[in-house]
């Protein structure tokens, strides 16, 4: 789960922004005309990216308990 970002948030970044990039270019518009989409993806990142850490954070702190007790049996 620490390492999320990179197998599953970085893959779901590229594809959206070359589909944006592309698309601005084929309609000729300008790149800050997708500026808002590519908001709130970055938006919805972190947010996913900070989920799974608090996740991670929440299991490690388990797995120590679990430990400490293994260890006092």
């Amino acid at each position: 789960l620490r390492r999320v970002w990179l197998w599953y948030l970085l893959p779901l970044i590229v594809g959206p922004l070359v589909l944006i990039v592309g698309w601005s270019v084929a309609q000729r518009r300008s790149f800050a005309s997708a500026l808002g989409f590519l908001g709130i993806m970055a938006i919805m990142t972190v947010l996913a990216w900070r989920m799974n850490r608090d996740a991670a954070n929440r299991l490690e702190r388990r797995i120590e308990a679990l430990d400490q007790t293994d260890e006092r049996a």
